[in-house]
């Protein structure tokens, strides 16, 4: 059983740990600046639209992990997890996006890339186990 169960619906599961998340993370802030200095932060050239796309993108990985875990498995969500995560880095540095340094792709990065691929591949059709169709948080 997961905590989407328990709770009733799957939904529930990202809600309850993002409100545990602002909680202990206030109680943690409660020894920073003051407001008017995060303000300022806020407020200076050097902030950027894609620093305030975390919380978003945090969200959006709740609710997919927490939807799709139980139909495919954890050995292929985190296959893929890995593999998002690898492609996105490669790309990333190919290009030099969010001012990282340029480091253009070479054959063992994307050997790796095919490779893990692969290994989703066989996990998906080879692993002897059947991919779930029930809903997630019954």
């Amino acid at each position: 059983m997961n905590f989407g169960a328990v709770l009733g619906h799957a939904l529930f599961a990202p809600l309850f740990i993002y409100l545990e998340a602002i909680v202990l993370t206030s109680l943690l802030v409660k020894g920073g600046p003051p407001l008017s200095v995060v303000m300022q932060h806020i407020k200076s050239k050097d902030n950027r639209w894609y620093f305030w796309t975390g919380g978003c993108l945090g969200a959006l990985y709740q609710f997919v992990s927490t939807m799709v875990t139980p139909r495919i498995g954890l050995s292929l969500f985190f296959i893929c997890l890995v593999l998002g995560q690898l492609f996105s880095s490669v790309v990333m540095d190919h290009w030099g996006l969010f001012h990282f340094p340029v480091s253009r792709i070479q054959y063992s990065k994307a050997l790796g890339i095919v490779l893990l691929l692969a290994s989703a591949v066989m996990a998906q059709n080879f692993s002897g186990t059947a991919v779930s169709t029930d809903s997630p948080g019954t």
